[in-house]
C-alpha cells in the first residue's frame, strides 16, 4: 500500500486511511480493459458468468 503526499482518496465518504486492509480490499475491483470474448454469441459468452 502506497502513503499518499498529498490529497484524500475516499471510497463512499471515508478515507482510505480510516479503513483496514480488509474492508478496502473488498471495496476495490479490477476492471480488465482487454475483456476476452469466447467465439460464440455475445448471449452465450454473458451465460459462461456466475
Amino acid at each position: 500500500m502506497y502513503e499518499v503526499d498529498s490529497g484524500k482518496i475516499l471510497i463512499g465518504g471515508h478515507d482510505i486511511k480510516s479503513l483496514d486492509k480488509e474492508t478496502l480490499r473488498n471495496n476495490i475491483s479490477l476492471v480488465n480493459q482487454f475483456p476476452y470474448i469466447f467465439d460464440m454469441s455475445i448471449k452465450d459468452n454473458f451465460l459462461l458468468v456466475n
